[in-house]
């Protein structure tokens, strides 16, 4: 017999994929489905690792197989990016996460402006755009790591600025870069929460069979309709990130 809530949550997932391969915020919807289906919000906050990782992974594969993955410079950003995610995920017992949320929403709010102030910086690669030096790179990828580690969701429209305004990528090669990076994040976070026994398998299998296909449809949709067509959902993922950050929803 079918368990409603596994396929609500495999549909969810499939919905979360799609979205967070795109742009990102798709543990928006996940995240509050796992709990609806009676998770604490730590075990949710861990079981929808594995959604994320399956997506990455198979959202990645497209890629590469479309030879749209750019492997280049992402050992070395990686490493920040995993480091202040550790750091972020042990502060964020310590921290106000109320602050941290509003302080991470303005951000946002910076991000819609630069997405029609300098359109073009979205929908054109550029190395010589590429004006962030390697330390200033760290720096930010530190950033995205950090709020990875804290927060989490909404963190692929954080890895897309990164890409695009520290790296010089467009919107489709940033795509390519953020769903290898969100993979590499994502399991030794997985790893920390397996070990603290927080991960509920069957939940989690149902949201990863939804974010398996999510993945390759919106790696997919992202090759076939170019940088103006992520932009426009990255506008709109922001705004209900917003929305969501501030409490509004």
């Amino acid at each position: 017999m079918w368990d409603s809530s596994l396929v609500l949550l495999a549909l969810a997932g499939l919905v979360a994929g799609v979205a967070n391969t795109v742009a990102g915020g798709g543990s928006l919807l996940t995240l509050p489905a796992l709990m609806a289906c009676g998770l604490p919000a730590n075990a949710a906050n861990a079981t929808n690792r594995v959604g994320v990782l399956v997506q990455s992974l198979s959202a990645s594969g497209v890629y590469a197989r479309e030879k749209a993955l750019d492997v280049r410079g992402t050992g070395w950003i990686s490493l920040p990016t995993v480091v202040g995610a550790l750091l972020g995920a042990q502060i964020s017992v310590e921290m106000d996460e109320w602050w941290f949320r509003r302080v991470i929403a303005l951000v946002m709010c910076g991000v819609l402006v630069s997405l029609f102030v300098q359109p073009k910086r979205w929908l054109e690669s550029s190395t010589e755009r590429n004006a962030f030096g390697r330390v200033a790179q760290t720096v930010l990828f530190f950033g995205v790591g950090l709020y990875a580690g804290f927060i989490q969701a909404g963190v692929g429209v954080l890895f897309l600025v990164a890409l695009v305004w520290g790296r010089g990528k467009d919107l489709v090669e940033a795509n390519g870069m953020k769903v290898l990076l969100v993979a590499l994040l994502t399991i030794p976070a997985l790893g920390l929460f397996l070990f603290q026994d927080l991960v509920w398998w069957k939940e989690g299998c149902a949201c990863a069979v939804g974010q398996l296909f999510g993945g390759v449809v919106g790696a997919r949709l992202t090759l076939s309709w170019g940088a103006g067509f992520v932009r426009w959902l990255l506008a709109i993922v922001v705004v209900v990130s917003v929305i969501h950050l501030f409490g509004w929803m």
